[in-house]
Order: structure tokens, then sequence, then C-alpha cells
């Protein structure tokens, strides 16, 4: 059956699951500032609610600037001649590992002193994560960008609703955030391995 397919389908599946599992990789990560961040800044280290505002509005705004920084950065190496392969793919590996990195570092720090500028970082990086991969979608997709789109999108959408669920679960049952810790490791892995396999034209 695979043998059946045309090259240009396989290119368009190849796509489909390595660049949407990335992105549900990714959101599962960041699904942590989108919905457990101010819970655990509460819950772990006792700040007012002042404080939960000032420090949730800052990790949207650094992965907002991070956004910015490495769309330019990434055209910047397109211009220069670098392909877009390398001029993509590696910024996506670096933000989806590093981010996943720093997050759990944060996570096991007891400091709200080491924790706090840990999980900026690992919000930094993740701003890369998601410029990286919707570029992906926009450049690789070819006659497939509206359907890889959507799916990118559903899968990015699907991670944010359980990933949180999970996570939750887990701190609730064991009472504290060693397993959810693994769980974004496990995700930031994962999602590092499927961007790496990313075929464009050239790597077809």
């Amino acid at each position: 059956y695979q043998n059946s397919i045309s090259p240009s389908k396989q290119l368009a599946l190849s796509r489909l699951r390595t660049i949407g599992s990335a992105y549900f990789c990714l959101m599962g990560v960041e699904g942590f500032f989108l919905a457990l961040f101010p819970l655990y800044l509460r819950n772990t280290f006792h700040l007012n609610m002042n404080h939960v505002g000032w420090y949730v509005s800052a990790s949207y705004l650094v992965i907002l600037l991070s956004k910015l920084s490495g769309g330019f950065a990434s055209d910047l190496m397109l211009r220069a001649g670098i392909s877009q392969w390398r001029a993509r793919v590696p910024l996506g590996i670096a933000g989806l590992g590093g981010g996943t990195s720093f997050l759990a570092l944060a996570l096991m720090t007891s400091s709200s002193t080491a924790m706090l500028p840990l999980a900026l970082v690992a919000a930094a990086f993740l701003g890369l994560g998601q410029i990286s991969i919707w570029s992906c979608v926009q450049e690789f997709g070819g006659p497939s960008t509206e359907r890889l789109s959507s799916w990118t999108q559903f899968l990015g959408n699907l991670s944010v609703a359980v990933v949180p669920l999970v996570m939750s679960w887990s701190v609730t049952s064991l009472g504290d955030w060693r397993l959810a810790d693994g769980l974004l490791v496990l995700l930031g892995g994962a999602g590092v391995t499927a961007l790496a396999n990313v075929r464009a034209e050239a790597h077809a």
C-alpha cells in the first residue's frame, strides 16, 4: 500500500505526522503556562494574586517577544542564503528542547527566586518553537498547507486541553510535581524527535 502512494502524497503525510506531532508536544509543554502556571505559583510558593498576575503576564510577554525576534532571526538566515530547512527547523528544535529543559528545571527547584527566571527563559525558548513550527506549516505544506494548518492547530488545541488535565491529576494523586515534570520531559523529547524528521523538498 505504501508503494501505491505517490512521492508527493507520502511527503504530505510525513509532514502531517511530524509537524503536527511536534506542535502537539510543544503546546503540551506550553500548556503549563496557559493553564497551570497561576495555580502553581499560588499553591507552591503562596504568592499573592498581584504577584501571580505580574509573573503570568511576563511569561506571555516573553513568548510574544521571542516569536518576533525568532522570526526576524530566521528570516535573516534565509536572506543570507541558508536553506529553508536549516533556517526554520533547528530553531524549533532548540526552542522546544530548551523550553522543556528550563521548565523541567524550574519545576524541580524549591526556590521562587530561582524558579521564576528559569520559567521565563523556558517561555522564551517555547516562543522560538512556535514560530519555527508555523513557518514549517506555511513553507513546507505545499498544496496541503490548508490541511496541514488545520491538523496542526487541532492537535495543538487538543494538547492544551488534555496535557494540563493529566498534569493536574498527577499532582493531585501524588502530592508533588515529579510525574508532571516527567511528562513535560517526555513531550519535549518526542517533539524534538518529530521536528528533526520534518522533510523539506531537499530532504525528501
